[in-house]
C-alpha cells in the first residue's frame, strides 16, 4: 500500500528484445508519482523469513530509495564501502546513514534505534550482531555565531560542558536552526541490517543463473540464506520516522540529499543479480567455489584466465604455485 504524501519521481527501465536476444535498454523513461509507502505490518512467522518478493521490491525498495537515506547493496559493494576486507555474504543488506548536529544527538538516536530493535524482536548485543550493526564516527565542524529570537535555549542533558544549544520553536523545514558560535561535533550514524535467519522463496530461486552444475545441484528446500526481508524494510522505515519526527523537525538532525529520480531495471533483473555475489560459480549454492565438490566434474564454460586450460582458477597449478611461494616467504 502507498500513502498519498511525499510524491517523488522514479524512472522505470524496461526489458526489450532485439532479434530474439534479450537486452536491457532504456525503452522508455516514465516519470511516475512515487509516494512514501505505508510501513508494512510486523512479520508473524516464527521460523525463517523469506527474502523480499518481486512485488515487495517494486512496492518498497524502489520508491523508498527516493524517500529515506537507505540503500540496498550486495556483498562486494558492502566490502568496498566498509573497507574492512570482509564481505557481507549472500543477498542484499540494507544500509542507512543519518547526520546529527552533535555527537550527543547521535547517541540519543542510537538509544532510540535500540528501542526499535527490542520492540521488533531483532537480535542484537551492544548494537552489533550478524543481523544488525551500528557505527558512530564523528568530525569537528565550526558553526558561525548566529543570534535569532525565534530560538529557545535547550540544555544538553548529561553534558558538563556548559554549552547551550539553540533549538527552533517551529518546524525546521520553515526555519533553519541556528547555533551559537562553537565547535560542534557533527556526527554521522551508519546502520546496516539484514536477516540472518532467512530463506530464498521459489520465485527468487527461479532466477538463479544457469551454471555448469546447476541442473545436478537442486537448491535445498528451506536452506537458511541471509538476505533482505520485509522485517528489515519495516525496521528502516520505523527508524526513519523517528529521525524525521524527533530529530529533523527539531533541528537536531540534518537532512540528507536524496535522489529525486532513479533508473532501475525490472525487479526480476535486480533479484537475479543478487546471485552474482556469495554464491558458487559452479553449482549456484551459497558457498565459496573452493568448497564446491562439483567443480572437478563440471569445468567452467571458458578457459582459465591464468594459464588458458580447462579448469577453475582456484584449481590452477600456476595460481597454487604462486600462493605457495607467498606463504613460504611470509614464514621466513
Amino acid at each position: 500500500m502507498l500513502s498519498s504524501t511525499w510524491p517523488r519521481s522514479l524512472l522505470i527501465r524496461s526489458q526489450v528484445t532485439f532479434t530474439g536476444e534479450a537486452k536491457y535498454a532504456v525503452r522508455f523513461e516514465s516519470t511516475i508519482s512515487t509516494p512514501l509507502p505505508i510501513i508494512p505490518h510486523r512479520a508473524t512467522i516464527s521460523g525463517p523469513l523469506p527474502w523480499l518478493s518481486l512485488a515487495q521490491i517494486d512496492e518498497y525498495l524502489k520508491p523508498l530509495r527516493v524517500h529515506i537515506p537507505w540503500t540496498f547493496t550486495t556483498a562486494s559493494t558492502t566490502s568496498r564501502a566498509t573497507k574492512n576486507g570482509r564481505k557481507a555474504g549472500t543477498g542484499w543488506s540494507y544500509h542507512g546513514r543519518y547526520t546529527f548536529r552533535t555527537r550527543e544527538f547521535g547517541l540519543q538516536f542510537a538509544a532510540r534505534v535500540e528501542d526499535v530493535l527490542n520492540d521488533e524482536g531483532i537480535p542484537h548485543s551492544a548494537l552489533q550482531t550478524t543481523d544488525f550493526a551500528l557505527h558512530i564516527p564523528s568530525k569537528l565542524k565550526h558553526i558561525e555565531p548566529v543570534s535569532s529570537s525565534r530560538y529557545v535555549s535547550a540544555g544538553s542533558p548529561g553534558s558538563d560542558s556548559g554549552i547551550t544549544h539553540q533549538l527552533p520553536l517551529q518546524d525546521a523545514d520553515a526555519y533553519e536552526p541556528k547555533f551559537e558560535g562553537i565547535v560542534e561535533e557533527e556526527t554521522v550514524l551508519s546502520l546496516t541490517i539484514k536477516t540472518h535467519y532467512a530463506y530464498i522463496p521459489e520465485e527468487i530461486l527461479s532466477l538463479r543463473p544457469q551454471l555448469p552444475a546447476t541442473n545436478d545441484t537442486p537448491f535445498p528446500s528451506m536452506l537458511t540464506v541471509p538476505g533482505l526481508t520485509i522485517r528489515d524494510v519495516r525496521f528502516a522505515m520505523l527508524v526513519d520516522k523517528i529521525f524525521r519526527d524527533e530529530y529533523l523537525k527539531t533541528g537536531r538532525g540534518l537532512k540528507s540529499k536524496q535522489p529525486t529520480s532513479l533508473e532501475y531495471p525490472s525487479a526480476q533483473h535486480m533479484a537475479s543479480n543478487i546471485f552474482r555475489q556469495g554464491f558458487c560459480k559452479c553449482c549456484g549454492l551459497p558457498h565459496p567455489l573452493h568448497e564446491c565438490d562439483k567443480r572437478k566434474d563440471y569445468p567452467p564454460v571458458g578457459q582459465c584466465k591464468v594459464c588458458g586450460r580447462s579448469h577453475w582458477v582456484v584449481d590452477c597449478p600456476v595460481v597454487r604455485k604462486s600462493e605457495g611461494k607467498k606463504r613460504a616467504e611470509s614464514q621466513k
